[in-house]
């Protein structure tokens, strides 16, 4: 959580890994051993007779990872020490509020309309616009993987989504054109419209 606060992450950011994820619909990530923590887990293989492995890069402090994980969770322990499973909840509401944001997200898509001949989606600017950041953002990714499925999704940052946004909303023209990664927007006669470059 720290990394992505420190990296100015939205709600899904901050929500943390998830336990499962949906990679594609023959894989699904399964993750048993996120709310495990490391001593216990060090335990289980101990009393499992299993050898622990420690990946070298935990301790190479150049890596803000490890920086933080030998300087800044001792700080944090010493003020809380139930600051690990205060954030683990925190973490739990907002992927909670995340799910909510992707739902409304998928009803404003579905009513989107599809170019059957180029694939493209279109909405309406001024529902578009309406829509709060958090919303925007869920769709924009959830048209963005309909069009180029993970092609290019890591580039879909904050920084990326808010200039993004804050082109579209300050919109003095009716045609305005925006690249995203491997997509681009238009705005035309009250339609954005979303297409592979």
């Amino acid at each position: 959580m720290l990394m992505r606060m420190l990296r100015g992450a939205g709600v899904r950011g901050m929500a943390g890994i998830r336990t499962t994820r949906v990679l594609d619909a023959a894989v699904t990530v399964v993750r048993p051993m996120l709310s495990v923590s490391h001593a216990d887990t060090v335990a289980l293989c101990e009393q499992c007779g299993w050898v622990w492995n420690d990946d070298t890069t935990n301790r190479d402090e150049s890596r803000l990872r490890a920086a933080l994980r030998a300087r800044v969770l001792p700080a944090l322990r010493s003020v809380q020490p139930a600051a690990a499973s205060r954030a683990s909840r925190t973490a739990a509401s907002l992927a909670s509020a995340d799910d909510a944001i992707s739902s409304l997200a998928e009803a404003v898509l579905a009513e989107a309309t599809i170019d059957e001949q180029t694939g493209a989606f279109r909405l309406e600017y001024e529902r578009f616009v309406e829509l709060p950041d958090s919303v925007i953002v869920s769709l924009v990714r959830q048209i963005y993987t309909r069009i180029m499925g993970n092609s290019g999704l890591d580039r879909l940052s904050q920084s990326a989504m808010r200039d993004l946004i804050r082109g579209l909303r300050g919109a003095t023209v009716d045609s305005i054109q925006h690249e995203l990664a491997e997509i681009k927007l238009r705005v035309s006669e009250g339609v954005v419209e979303f297409c592979k470059k």
